[in-house]
């Protein structure tokens, strides 16, 4: 009974959610809403490539409404912290780290709670294509990270905020930026179309409609990038986490951080050493 109610409110949500589905391509040409101090504008539009300096970085305010970041890069994994590439969407903040010879995925939530990702990236080849999706919706409390066609789900704190989409490049290398994409579904569905339904079951089937949508961000495999290898089998889709809280000339974008971005930046790392230190 549970599984065909939560069916119905899925049918119930789908019009509405498709009808109100952006995609956000992000490229040099098309970053006008994206924070980017320090950039020459007239030069960012020659670009074939968004590549983010050493340091630099790039943020974006959306609206209060379900955002998914599609992100294929080549991103350098380092044993050493302040060289971490670090990937947020909302309360969520994913470290990209080197442990054990290996490429690795942390995550931070609400910039107090690690999870150590099952998954792994091979570092054989050197500037190994890695494509992630990092997903949150803020008025269900829900949150995906996915790697290749792997996922986890991580229960979050339901918000009304603005969910912020941010990219921090570690010190030392370049951050090459081969796809970048900003999935945004909206949520509400009108008033004679919402089920009378608990807040549990509502909240399990915004999850699905992230999943579905995440799975078809997934299947697309037009990137011109590889994705990285993951290690072992899938994680099961349904489990969820509970959590407390192109060719041609690339150009470098030097994006000098605000004062609030770099002390969440640095909260996330400083996260993720002490728990790779236990």
């Amino acid at each position: 009974m549970r599984l065909l109610i939560i069916v119905s409110i899925i049918l119930s949500l789908a019009r509405p959610l498709g009808a109100a589905e952006q995609l956000v391509t992000v490229t040099p040409q098309t970053l006008g809403g994206w924070k980017t101090l320090g950039v020459d504008r007239d030069q960012l539009a020659k670009a074939k490539q968004l590549v983010l300096s050493d340091n630099a970085q790039l943020s974006r305010l959306f609206s209060d409404q379900a955002v998914i970041l599609h992100l294929v890069s080549r991103p350098v994994f380092s044993e050493e912290s302040t060289q971490w590439p670090i990937i947020g969407v909302g309360p969520l903040a994913l470290a990209l780290i080197k442990k054990d010879g290996l490429g690795r995925l942390v995550l931070v939530t609400d910039e107090t709670t690690t999870h150590d990702l099952p998954w792994s990236v091979s570092l054989e080849q050197p500037e190994v294509a890695v494509d992630l999706i990092v997903a949150y919706d803020p008025l269900a409390g829900a949150g995906l990270i996915g790697f290749q066609d792997q996922l986890q789900a991580f229960a979050l704190p339901a918000s009304v905020k603005p969910v912020e989409v941010w990219l921090g490049a570690g010190a030392g290398s370049s951050w090459p930026l081969d796809r970048m994409e900003v999935l945004l579904l909206g949520a509400d569905t009108p008033e004679n179309d919402k089920l009378v339904v608990d807040a549990n079951s509502r909240q399990k089937a915004l999850k699905e409609r992230l999943k579905s949508a995440v799975g078809e961000l997934l299947a697309d495999d037009g990137s011109g990038g590889g994705p990285g290898h993951g290690s072992g089998r899938s994680a099961d889709p349904d489990g969820v986490v509970a959590a407390t809280a192109g060719s041609g000339p690339a150009l470098e974008i030097f994006t000098p951080p605000s004062v609030r971005r770099a002390r969440v930046v640095e909260v996330v790392r400083a996260k993720v050493v002490r728990s790779q230190s236990k």
